[in-house]
């Protein structure tokens, strides 16, 4: 029997678990969040061409941020080196003020943080994620791809989008959710890959030195003498020409 969840996601967050113990993962979750937010929401990444080095930036700072909170809330009592997201070709200014941003600071766990080896924590209760998406949401924080017009997903933005969607499902599966606080070592590695994905896509694909020229930059569904005037088509027809009805 399947369980029955106060919502279910829906469309790129259809594998998402929204409820769990684990309060920590919504800590780790909001900066992907405002991250969702600011790339489906930024009009210039409707150009296919490419993005901007100032917001490719910003999604690295983003990232740096979730990267620390991720750093930590990992329960890691032995101190032992954790991994760390890795960036080439970024200026040596930039990189300090990324690191800056991170505060890599442990939270404080103790010598003892779930009560020692003899007491039991007592169980949190569940909770449900804050934010809504199932396609419910009347805010504008969350989107769906499908709600996404066609030239923003054929765009490197749509890249990015899914890369930040697929980190936000992954907080939510890990098995740190059925804890009350922290996540394992082996969570936080996993979650950083997904950040790394993010960083990746980001150098790879978004500043002014990564842009490619797209002298065809009409879409047929964009043009005002119809999509039958596109050249190449079948029966590529003049503006005046009527396109007949299918």
């Amino acid at each position: 029997m399947a369980i029955k969840y106060a919502q279910t996601p829906k469309d790129q967050f259809r594998d998402l678990i929204p409820t769990f113990r684990n309060r920590h993962l919504v800590a780790l979750m909001q900066p992907l969040v405002l991250l969702h937010q600011q790339i489906h929401s930024n009009g210039g990444l409707a150009d296919r061409s490419g993005s901007d080095t100032s917001f490719r930036n910003l999604v690295l700072r983003h990232t740096f941020v979730a990267d620390g909170i991720r750093a930590r809330i990992t329960f890691n009592q032995e101190n032992e080196q954790l991994g760390a997201l890795t960036i080439p070709e970024v200026s040596a200014a930039l990189m300090t003020e990324l690191k800056k941003s991170q505060r890599l600071d442990a939270l404080d766990q103790g010598n003892a943080p779930f009560g020692g080896d003899t007491v039991v924590a007592t169980t949190q209760q569940l909770i449900d994620v804050p934010w809504r998406l199932d396609g419910t949401d009347e805010s504008g924080m969350i989107r769906l791809q499908s709600e996404l017009e066609s030239r923003f997903k054929s765009g490197p933005g749509y890249l990015l989008f899914q890369a930040v969607n697929e980190a936000i499902v992954a907080v939510t599966q890990t098995e740190s959710r059925f804890r009350s606080q922290f996540i394992s070592m082996f969570d936080s590695t996993r979650i950083l890959g997904h950040f790394q994905q993010i960083v990746t896509f980001a150098m790879t694909f978004m500043g002014e030195d990564r842009r490619l020229d797209v002298p065809e930059a009409v879409l047929s569904s964009e043009r005002p003498s119809g999509a039958g005037s596109q050249p190449n088509l079948i029966g590529e027809v003049s503006g005046n020409t009527p396109v007949a009805a299918k």
